[in-house]
């Protein structure tokens, strides 16, 4: 098991194991290894072992969870955006106090990208996220693809 931050690579976890079944489950802190940043990539190498040519590599319940769940720079942290009314049921406002953005993305806990929108660029948007299921989610406002606000968000169950 490697981990790259698009500068270095290196070997975190080596595993001989040349019998069947599961094993315990293992965690790794990244900044433990790497200076965490934007370019960071996961890679896992199964080969066989003497002249056998069969190998089998299983892999369950593989998650991230470092500080920064979708990537977004710690700049974008200081949450210069009001977004209300939150808990929500279907529209929000945005707001910009740091200037005016062009996109918005909304993510889930798990990092994964929702929903997006490029739009003219302005200070204050209102957006129907009626389709969102209850939850939390994280609401990313750019501004010519830099990150100026994230915020969390609540949608309600009615």
């Amino acid at each position: 098991v490697y981990l790259d931050n698009g500068q270095q690579e290196i070997l975190i976890e080596e595993i001989n194991d040349s019998k069947s079944g599961w094993r315990s489950r293992s965690e790794i802190k990244v900044s433990d290894f790497l200076t965490p940043n934007s370019n960071m990539y996961l890679k896992i190498v199964a080969a066989d072992q003497g002249n056998v040519h069969i190998y089998e590599a299983g892999i369950d319940a593989f998650s991230v969870t470092d500080s920064q769940t979708t990537g977004i720079s710690n700049q974008a942290n200081k949450n210069t955006a009001r977004i209300y009314p939150n808990p929500f049921n279907s529209i929000v406002q945005l707001e910009s106090a740091s200037g005016s953005f062009d996109a918005i993305e909304i993510f889930d806990l798990y990092g994964k990208k929702i929903w997006s929108m490029n739009m003219s660029s302005a200070t204050r948007k209102s957006v129907d996220l009626d389709f969102l299921l209850p939850g939390l989610y994280l609401v990313h406002l750019k501004s010519k693809n830099i990150s100026i606000a994230v915020n969390k968000i609540i949608k309600s169950d009615r």
